[in-house]
């Protein structure tokens, strides 16, 4: 990949300034993904950091950064879910410091975080079930009950449903 940037000349004593982040802005799950966080200007010697969400992507182990004097590259092979969220590069001089945001959205099917559990219960109480789903763009949940659609009765949306017989 080779990206261009317009770099301007600076005193020796200026202050970063960053150009911004390229990042696409939507990316399926298992998609390789470059972020481009480029320096407009700024006295050297320069450091740049990326974090993830306001924190230190370390702990990520499919990320890897590349600094040079002037740009910054943020890989990620293979997309998770865990990889969607907001990105922020940073760079500092001994004058100074700027930074600039992007969010990352991944597409992503369907998938269970909490699957729903059987519950048996007499017909005068009342019981719960839980469910929880991850995808992008966000899964609609549907509630059967003995696999036909029943007539459901809404309590606070999506949270609370009970059958009405």
């Amino acid at each position: 990949m080779l990206v261009i940037w317009p770099q301007q000349t600076t005193a020796d004593n200026d202050p970063p300034r960053l150009q911004g982040i390229l990042l696409p802005d939507m990316v399926s799950i298992g998609d390789n993904v470059v972020a481009t966080c480029a320096l407009r200007g700024g006295s050297k010697p320069i450091k740049f950091k990326w974090s993830k969400d306001d924190q230190d992507m370390k702990k990520m182990s499919n990320v890897v950064v590349e600094n040079s004097n002037d740009y910054s590259l943020l890989t990620i092979s293979s997309a998770t879910r865990e990889n969607m969220g907001n990105y922020t590069c940073s760079v500092e001089n001994k004058f100074g410091k700027d930074q600039s945001s992007s969010n990352l959205v991944i597409k992503a099917p369907p998938s269970w975080l909490e699957r729903p559990q059987d519950v048996k219960t007499s017909e005068d109480k009342s019981a719960s079930l839980f469910c929880s789903a991850f995808g992008y763009p966000k899964p609609t949940i549907s509630w059967t009950k003995d696999g036909n659609n029943s007539k459901i009765v809404f309590e606070l949306l999506l949270f609370n449903a009970y059958i009405k017989e």
